[in-house]
């Protein structure tokens, strides 16, 4: 069979050198001996050489051995139960580790919501101090205020002097807040 494949790979070389005809009477010549060999019962098997028969001596002393050394089934058993147990307790030990991640996030939302909600409180404290101070010191605290000659000008109101001052000492709020936060 191998030799017939062989032809045939010479025959692809032969189509290429010379012309179509005798390329037909060869491939006829390579499918005729095809057919002589598949129906031909005296053909004689190829001889073993010796990478076949180092190839099925391997073979047959795998198989050999596979079957001498029989498996222990109950320490495979045991062996399965105790895989089992290690596997029950590492499902264990993984959802008591989700349960604490869960708790963990909870705690953290908590914190947040109550760090928002200090920073508002904080911020409407101020805001309530900023317009109680105003209305008491409104008419020494006056910085939009321009006088000329006879005439006083409020170049800027109320309400925006109010918001001024209220980011000035948030300003300084959390400029304290951060160095307190460094020095700890």
């Amino acid at each position: 069979m191998q030799l017939l494949f062989y032809r045939y790979l010479s025959l692809y070389n032969i189509k290429r050198y010379f012309n179509f005809n005798i390329f037909v009477l060869y491939t006829l010549y390579i499918i005729l001996m095809f057919l002589t060999c598949f129906y031909n019962n005296n053909i004689e098997p190829e001889p073993e050489t010796e990478t076949t028969t180092k190839t099925r001596t391997k073979i047959e002393t795998e198989t050999q051995t596979k079957y001498e050394n029989k498996i222990d089934v109950e320490y495979l058993l045991n062996k399965n139960k105790e895989i089992s147990l290690e596997n029950q307790k590492l499902k264990q030990v993984f959802s008591n580790i989700t349960n604490e991640n869960k708790k963990i996030k909870l705690k953290n939302e908590k914190l947040k919501k109550s760090l928002d909600a200090s920073i508002n409180k904080v911020n409407a404290d101020i805001d309530n101090f900023v317009e109680n101070w105003y209305e008491k010191n409104q008419e020494n605290i006056d910085i939009g205020v321009i006088k000329l000659g006879f005439f006083k000008i409020d170049i800027f109101p109320d309400y925006l002097e109010k918001y001024i001052y209220k980011k000035v000492i948030k300003i300084l709020y959390s400029y304290l807040l951060d160095t307190i936060d460094k020095k700890n």
